[in-house]
């Protein structure tokens, strides 16, 4: 999860403040563990703080943090954020914000993301976080655009390789060009207009033929086995 801070003013000047961020040192698959730290400012000065971690304190099993176990994990924290945005393309907008607004939408799509590339259309169970949803295929076109554009090669390549995986089936046919098809909803993957675009787009960008760089993926591809189509991008584009 993002380190929202949130301020409250209070009637005589002073405000509170409230800091929460996740525990990216935690293991849990889908309960994310939280510190948090809420203090009383009063001319400029913290007048009173308290720390928290995930749940309120129950002594004498449970206590509250200290002080430096809270500022070591929120430096822990801002460095793996750095560390999985660190491809991220350096861009100048007229207002810096939009840059940071851009970076946060990576942050959330890793967020909903299981291990930051197994596809979920929502985040609340049966609000579009159910497993039916997951192999949408607007999932994976919008994602894969939206990382190429953004410099993200290696997160596109993740994305493209899971999505081949989980959600394509072995083919039908071995001379077909449409004999690999989607288990969810296309009815045939490789040749649909949308995600062929979007794995000649990361050939062209981060790989091609020394000689062409911008050729396109040989049409051959497009009718390959999940596990032969894996392999032929782990080569063409390392």
């Amino acid at each position: 999860m993002p380190a929202p801070r949130k301020v409250m003013l209070l009637d005589d000047g002073s405000y509170c403040e409230v800091i929460v961020f996740g525990d990216v040192e935690a293991h849990d698959k889908f309960i994310v563990q939280t510190w948090h730290r809420t203090a009383v400012i009063k001319d400029g000065k913290i007048a009173r703080v308290f720390y928290g971690y995930t749940y309120p304190a129950f002594p004498p099993a449970r206590q509250d943090p200290k002080a430096e176990n809270f500022y070591r994990a929120l430096l822990i924290f801002a460095n793996y954020w750095d560390k999985q945005l660190r491809d991220f393309v350096a861009a100048l907008l007229p207002d810096n914000e939009w840059v940071d607004m851009s970076k946060h939408a990576f942050a959330k799509e890793l967020m909903v993301r299981p291990a930051g590339v197994y596809p979920k259309y929502g985040a609340v169970d049966r609000d579009y976080y159910g497993s039916e949803y997951d192999g949408f295929q607007d999932i994976f076109t919008s994602s894969v655009y939206t990382n190429l554009e953004w410099g993200r090669f290696e997160t596109a390549k993740q994305i493209i390789d899971n999505y081949f995986t989980d959600f394509v089936g072995s083919p039908i046919s071995t001379t077909s060009a449409s004999s690999c098809r989607a288990i969810v909803r296309a009815t045939d993957s490789f040749r649909d207009g949308a995600n062929q675009t979007r794995v000649s787009l990361l050939n062209r960008q981060h790989g091609g033929s020394p000689t062409s760089p911008t050729a396109p993926l040989p049409r051959e591809v497009y009718a390959m086995s999940p596990v032969r189509g894996r392999r032929f991008l782990r080569q063409r584009i390392g």
